[in-house]
């Protein structure tokens, strides 16, 4: 051995050692791969989420934005896909005066919608169905590759709007040249006619031919007549600076900042955030958060499983590190030694796992584009993901071991007597409980078994770590979801009397005063409580609230009950406007807060906050009382008109109508329907089709996210199965004793399956009561509107407690079958 080279003699060992324990490596291995591949087909869908919405090199984003590199972009933080038309066109000239600013200009990115007829584009996310982004004609930005330029507003004769399309937005529109086209805006329907077609002027031709995405889909109108159509009169989607020569782009930026609203996000042109649409750029970040957290999660089931794999291994191989040790292995030889049986395992796991991870890509972007051909798509993130899940993390999880390795004295491992077991945190755990079952036990088989799980606590922990991860998290979910469901409909079926709600899904903003008006021409005049976001924050003595709505405050209490704590609705205010919208007079308005929100602001009833646009215009706000009820109108509620006053209204949400007695709910709900079409994704519902829709949401959320940690358990679940075969193999000599002295084969088999059924039933046990320990602390410090209270869900629970029991008795019968086919002495 000392003869040999270090690094020889270690690999030869680690070859050596994973072939003599091939059926326990390849059970590790077959986990590990697992992680990978669902890691790696996470990581897949999200490349194949950002091809399908454009976003891609930073180059393409700037090509379709129009913006050259060295640009510095003024926008609303994209906070929410709806928070676009938030700047305040005041802020351009200021802009344009600052040191070191060459020139600016105004431009609106926000999406809009085009009508497509029923079926057409089965294959989109109905989200994304005729998606479109707005840009001014320019012939700076612009080129026109057919037809005219989009000059001037609707025509007199065909009362239509003169548009121009890019290869994207004629693909998303479905349209050609000459075409006549239905735009759902924010102000409603539109009628236009595709006049031109055009491209980026900086774009060489026929460069976005093979672009396939959403943020490359352009509508392109009249400057001067997108403020009217988005409904954005004297507000801008976002401002551009360019540098004047000399001057960095990072000292610009950090002049600009300086001088402009802390509110506002001012970054460079060659962000992808900063040059591709805010909505697309939210949908995507969700996209790779969700993504990052799966991969985040599959990392840790998969270094427990490695890291109880070895730990058992090294432990079983004390006396044969010894006896190498004697004859010439040094310390951290032995240490090296694990390290590269673990380099093995890892890389065998990672080819393996990102192998099966490529064809689970296609299986999970096919829901993103059913029926639809997809290419598969290899990106560095999904081979850095499987080198890190597969490789790194099984290195990380080796060093323990192998530092353990690297203790095992010359001698003393050879000696007989047995080294007191260690607990580790999850054996510590299981200590008591196992105590009072060995005390219940009603059979001399119970007693046993129980009394060899709890001879090596750190053993049975080992096994019911694993699952404990993948079993608390589901537990976790459940009660998450269960207390969201019951008091969503607790509070939108008991807190409200409305009879048909008006509300806004997907991604194009509705201007409020456009519904109040096309609702006030349909005889809708009265009965009526809107719900507007708020682009702004509430500043209060010791914290901010970003989230705020606003509507008009004494007609909430018609159609609401928000459970009033404190102070009372306004009484009385003057009527203004076709949807009968009150306006506050004087210097300062009204707040309506929650409790949580009250303690986050540090106010109470009659105290002062401030209401802060986010271009930086403020109005002094009083609180005039508090809530419980947070479902409709969220942590805080302003009145309408000082939103308004300030440019802070944001879109239209919600409304909740009074129908008069002689129509009823699903003829009202039907009617405006059918009347509101032009309005992108305004739905009418009914009470109960509104509470079945709001609960199903979380409903669907639920599903997906166990459909995620179905794979993070079956790791555990592998984990689990592979730990109890160690264990098998590691007492084989006294389970062949067993045999010899008299014992049956079933009774063997019965002993191993009581001691698995204990351990996991134990780990189903404290993975329920860790899942719904986080899930209680997590709804005392939820908003109100999402959950008011925990709600355990006991029959789903249970079922997590029979999957655990499932898993253990599955890997037990595993684990027992090849002992079936040996003799009573083999083991001996």
């Amino acid at each position: 051995m000392a003869g040999l080279p270090s690094s020889s003699a270690v690999m030869r060992l680690a070859w050596r050692s994973a072939r003599a324990r091939m059926s326990r490596i390849a059970a590790t291995v077959l986990g590990l791969a697992v992680a990978v591949s669902f890691t790696v087909a996470a990581f897949g869908v999200a490349a194949q989420f950002d091809r399908f919405v454009g976003e891609g090199t930073d180059a393409a984003a700037q090509e379709l934005d129009g913006l050259p590199a060295g640009a510095v972009t003024i926008a609303a933080p994209a906070g929410g896909v709806t928070q676009t038309t938030a700047v305040d066109e005041s802020l351009l000239g200021l802009v344009r005066a600052s040191d070191g600013v060459l020139e600016a200009t105004g431009t609106y990115d926000q999406p809009i919608g085009v009508r497509l007829l029923p079926g057409q584009q089965a294959e989109v996310p109905v989200v994304l169905r005729g998606l479109v982004f707005t840009s001014a004609w320019s012939e700076e930005r612009w080129r026109l590759t057919a037809g005219r330029a989009p000059i001037g507003g609707a025509d007199g004769a065909g009362d239509e709007l003169p548009i121009a399309l890019d290869p994207g937005g004629q693909r998303a529109a479905e349209a050609e040249l000459g075409d006549r086209v239905r735009l759902q805006t924010p102000i409603g329907g539109v009628s236009a006619r595709v006049v031109g077609l055009v491209e980026p002027a900086e774009a060489g031709r026929g460069s976005l031919a093979e672009t396939a995405g959403v943020s490359d889909a352009r509508v392109v109108a009249d400057g001067q007549v997108l403020p009217a159509l988005l409904d954005a009169e004297g507000r801008l989607d976002r401002i551009t600076a360019y540098p004047a020569p000399g001057v960095g782009l990072d000292v610009l930026a950090d002049r600009l900042r300086a001088q402009l609203p802390p509110d506002l996000e001012v970054s460079s042109a060659a962000d992808p955030d900063a040059v591709t649409a805010q909505t697309v750029a939210v949908i995507s970040d969700g996209v790779s958060t969700a993504t990052l957290a799966f991969a985040g999660l599959s990392a840790v089931v998969a270094s427990l499983l490695v890291a109880n794999t070895l730990t058992i291994l090294v432990t079983q191989r004390n006396r044969e590190l010894a006896l190498l040790r004697c004859v010439g292995l040094t310390a951290p030889q032995a240490g090296r030694t694990v390290l590269a049986e673990a380099t093995l395992v890892g890389a065998a796991g990672a080819v393996v796992g990102f192998l099966a991870g490529l064809p689970l890509s296609l299986v999970g972007a096919s829901f993103i584009r059913p029926g639809q051909p997809l290419n598969l798509v290899v990106t560095p993130a999904m081979v850095v993901a499987a080198a890190t899940v597969g490789l790194g993390v099984t290195l990380a999880a080796a060093l323990l071991p192998a530092v353990r390795a690297m203790r095992v004295a010359p001698l003393a491992a050879l000696a007989a007597a047995e080294r007191p077991p260690r607990r580790g945190l999850v054996g510590m755990a299981l200590t008591p409980p196992l105590a009072a079952m060995a005390a219940l036990a009603p059979s001399s088989t119970g007693r046993m078994a129980i009394g060899n799980a709890r001879r090596d606590v750190r053993r049975s922990g080992a096994t019911a770590s694993t699952l404990v991860v993948g079993l608390g998290l589901i537990s976790l979910v459940l009660t998450v979801s269960a207390s969201i469901t019951a008091a969503t409909q607790e509070q939108f079926v008991n807190d409200s009397n409305a009879d048909v709600y008006l509300e806004r899904r997907g991604l194009v903003r509705i201007s409020a005063g456009a519904v109040d008006d096309a609702l006030a021409r349909r005889g809708v005049r009265s009965g009526m409580v809107s719900v507007l976001a708020v682009d702004g924050t509430l500043i209060g003595p010791s914290g901010v609230v970003d989230r705020a709505t606003a509507a008009d405050l004494e007609r909430i209490p018609s159609l609401f009950d928000l459970g009033l704590e404190g102070g009372e609705f306004p009484r009385s205010a003057s009527q203004g406007g076709p949807g009968g919208r009150s306006a506050t007079s004087g210097a300062v308005g009204r707040v309506m807060v929650s409790e949580q929100a009250a303690a986050t602001l540090g106010v109470e009833v009659g105290e002062a906050v401030t209401l802060r646009s986010v271009s930086g215009r403020e109005r002094p706000l009083q609180v005039v009382g508090s809530y419980r009820a947070t479902a409709f109108f969220g942590p805080a509620v302003v009145e309408r008109a000082d939103a308004e006053a300030i440019s802070a209204d944001g879109s239209f949400e919600l409304a909740a109508l009074d129908v008069p007695r002689r129509f009823s709910p699903e003829r009202a709900a039907n009617y405006l329907a059918g009347e509101l079409q032009g309005f992108p994704k305004l739905r009418a519902h009914t009470p109960d089709q509104f509470a079945a829709l709001n609960v199903g949401v979380a409903e669907t959320v639920t599903r997906l996210a166990l459909v995620v940690l179905s794979g993070s358990l079956l790791v555990g679940a592998l984990g689990a199965a592979n730990t109890i075969s160690l264990s098998v193999m590691e007492r084989r000599r006294e389970l062949a004793l067993l045999r010899a002295v008299g014992a049956t084969a079933d009774q063997v088999r019965s002993l191993v399956r009581s001691e698995a059924l204990a351990i996991c039933g134990l780990a189903g046990a404290l993975a329920t009561l860790a899942g719904v320990g986080l899930a209680t602390l997590g709804m005392t410090r939820a908003p109100p509107e999402f959950a008011a209270e925990p709600v355990i869900p006991w029959t789903a629970l249970v079922a997590v407690g029979v999957a655990a029991l499932a898993i253990g008795w599955a890997a037990a019968v595993l684990a027992t079958r090849p002992s079936q086919r040996a003799g009573p002495f083999d083991g001996l």
